[in-house]
């Protein structure tokens, strides 16, 4: 902004070609090219007529002057309204690109206003003293202008940052509610999974259990077989055993055959089991 002001003083034609938004690398070309009109020699006679690069450079004896152009100052004036847009022209497509359309308007407002007031001049019908108030009035409004145009565009860059701002924050809470979200899901993915996995080893040692204990079953039923097997294995050796002893006492009890006795032979007889066996000899 103090750069658009210092522009507006440097030459009543000139405006504001730079504000805070623009490339503070690069320059308007209309700048240097209105500086330099001061020291145009065709331009020497208005020196003391009108402030040629600097409006605020007139002086009382300007504001003061009843006088109208020469025909000489004329030619003058007409120099340098010519050589003034030159200049513009210099500098349209660098504000085009650097500045809003709004300042850009009031620039172009501007040079057509103050043409207009010169006119009035070199047609006679203002003198240099009404024409150097009315390039005050002007430079003022405009400045006016100007200053508000750029306080709204402040304004609504200020806006625009805040709601960009607010826009980041939402956006930041709002990727934090899906971190969160996510995270929350990532953890019950996993629970879930534990609990799988869990319902898994349970499954797998209930298993290795039932084995055991159908194991243990088998052992026990196979023992129980074995047992039984040899109890009647006993029974069946007892009842051997029982009824061998029945024989014996039966055969005690049994009296002995009477062989054929032959005087000059001997005979032994004794019970094997159920058979008598004798021996003569």
């Amino acid at each position: 902004m103090n750069t658009l002001m210092r522009t507006l003083t440097i030459c009543t034609l000139s405006m504001a070609f730079t504000i805070a938004h623009a490339d503070s690398s690069s320059t308007d070309p209309s700048k240097a090219c209105f500086l330099s009109l001061s020291d145009n020699p065709d331009l020497s006679v208005l020196k003391d007529k009108i402030a040629i690069s600097d409006v605020n450079s007139q002086t009382i004896e300007m504001l003061s002057n009843e006088k109208r152009p020469t025909v000489r100052e004329k030619a003058s004036l007409s120099k340098w309204v010519t050589e003034t847009e030159k200049c513009k022209k210099l500098g349209d497509a660098w504000r085009q690109t650097n500045l809003p359309g709004s300042l850009v308007t009031i620039v172009d407002q501007y040079f057509l206003k103050l043409k207009l007031m010169t006119s009035d001049l070199y047609a006679g019908k203002i003198n240099y003293g009404t024409y150097a108030k009315n390039r005050a009035e002007l430079f003022s409004k405009t400045n006016g202008e100007m200053i508000k145009v750029n306080e709204q565009i402040k304004s609504d860059n200020q806006s625009k940052l805040e709601k960009l701002n607010q826009e980041a924050i939402d956006a930041k809470r709002h990727q934090e509610e899906i971190d969160a979200t996510n995270l929350q899901k990532q953890q019950e993915i996993k629970a879930l999974n534990e609990q799988r996995e869990q319902s898994q080893r349970n499954a797998e040692l209930l298993l290795e259990q039932q084995k055991k204990e159908q194991a243990q079953r088998n052992a026990i039923l196979l023992q129980q077989r074995i047992d039984a097997q040899n109890q009647l294995y006993q029974q069946q050796q007892n009842q051997v055993m029982s009824d061998f002893a029945q024989t014996l006492r039966n055969n005690a009890n049994r009296p002995l055959p009477q062989p054929i006795v032959n005087p000059n032979t001997t005979t032994n007889c004794r019970w094997i089991g159920n058979t008598l066996n004798c021996n003569t000899y």
